[in-house]
């Protein structure tokens, strides 16, 4: 109720960290003035009502007040941000639902198998290769073992089916920020039917996998296109004419993510894939991997472009820069020890999961 208020008397929310999947305390709720003073936008229930979703109690003046119908200018192109970056792991599904637990177990195995250890030395070299360089390949050849990239990736990755699938609120909150923000194929499109094909029966375990990704040689091909796109320096594809997109930004391989995003329905969002192969020898977190990122999508001002991350370690390094936080609690901060007052502090929204009606409440800014 208080967040309600706030909003309608000219502040704009900003929930404080919410509880990591039941492990952390409960909500707060912070408020914060903005330039715009009693005239700042707010959401309009409509949005909900779009997607089919119950409008949250409170969250919005009575019906009674007399409010204009949404407009066709809610599709319009967003003003405030160029571009959304999301990560994969932990963001686009939980990082808690088994998936990440059977790369690092795969991981663990490659190691043990690859390099003749037992297996309590091998996934001792493991976590220190994450710990090392934030991505277990680049870490273990900094430890001085060759290993092949697109070998481990596949070994590891491997049974994506079997964890990941099409979440309807996942679905329903990237089709929506896709429209606004030049996601593949989505700007025109009816969010229902959009809805009806990603969840579609028919997208079987088979037939998800079917079509085959790009392969490892393209890495940057726009998602839902056939062509190649040229590329720009060392994997690089050409900076966008018109920088509004949305792209995910993995330390995973590219042709993995790209089947991990066919599991979940969500390869129609996307425009593009950055993954270990056009990060090279800077993975995240370090400074090169956001800024090649805003460079291949021509985003020249950090400030307009948004993460959506769930490590402490790669938020902070994307905030030094000027990019805006969104950061999604779960297994990983709470993996890496995060307090609250550390992600509190360089978020500018904080969520639980990549849904509607958290999105909108988090951070109304994205759809004004």
């Amino acid at each position: 109720m208080a967040a309600s208020l706030a909003l309608a008397r000219g502040f704009s929310a900003r929930p404080a960290v919410p509880a990591a999947r039941g492990s952390r305390g409960a909500l707060r709720v912070h408020t914060r003035a903005t330039s715009e003073g009693k005239n700042n936008v707010v959401p309009h229930p409509g949005l909900f009502q779009k997607f089919g979703l119950a409008t949250p109690v409170g969250a919005f003046p009575p019906a009674n007040v007399a409010r204009a119908a949404p407009s066709l200018s809610a599709l319009r192109p967003n003003r405030n941000f160029d571009a959304l970056i999301f990560d994969l792991d932990g963001v686009l599904y939980p990082a808690d639902n088994g998936y990440m637990a059977h790369v690092r177990e795969n991981a663990t195995r490659f190691i043990s198998e690859k390099f003749s250890m037992e297996w309590r030395d091998a996934e001792t070299a493991r976590a220190e290769a994450f710990r090392l360089a934030n991505q277990t390949v680049a870490g273990l050849r900094l430890m001085g073992y060759e290993v092949d990239a697109d070998e481990f990736a596949d070994f590891c990755r491997e049974g994506e089916e079997q964890y990941l699938f099409p979440n309807d609120e996942v679905i329903t909150a990237l089709s929506a920020l896709s429209a606004r923000y030049g996601g593949a194929a989505l700007a025109n499109a009816d969010y229902r039917n959009v809805k009806k094909e990603m969840l579609s029966p028919s997208r079987s375990e088979g037939s998800r996998l079917a079509a085959a990704p790009p392969p490892a040689t393209d890495p940057d091909r726009p998602l839902g296109k056939t062509a190649a796109t040229a590329t720009l320096g060392r994997n690089k594809p050409k900076a966008e004419k018109h920088t509004r997109t949305m792209v995910v930004l993995t330390n995973a391989s590219e042709r993995r993510a790209r089947i991990a995003l066919e599991c979940l329905g969500l390869t129609r969002c996307f425009k593009h894939v950055f993954g270990a192969q056009f990060l090279r020898d800077a993975p995240k977190p370090k400074p090169e991997a956001f800024r090649s990122t805003l460079d291949a999508v021509g985003v020249t001002d950090p400030s307009r472009a948004v993460i959506f991350e769930d490590s402490l370690k790669n938020a902070k390094a994307a905030k030094q820069l000027g990019m805006k936080v969104v950061f999604v609690t779960g297994e990983t901060c709470d993996a890496e020890g995060a307090e609250l007052g550390e992600i509190d502090a360089v978020a500018d929204a904080v969520i639980a999961s990549v849904s509607l009606p958290e999105l909108v409440k988090a951070m109304p800014e994205l759809w004004k």
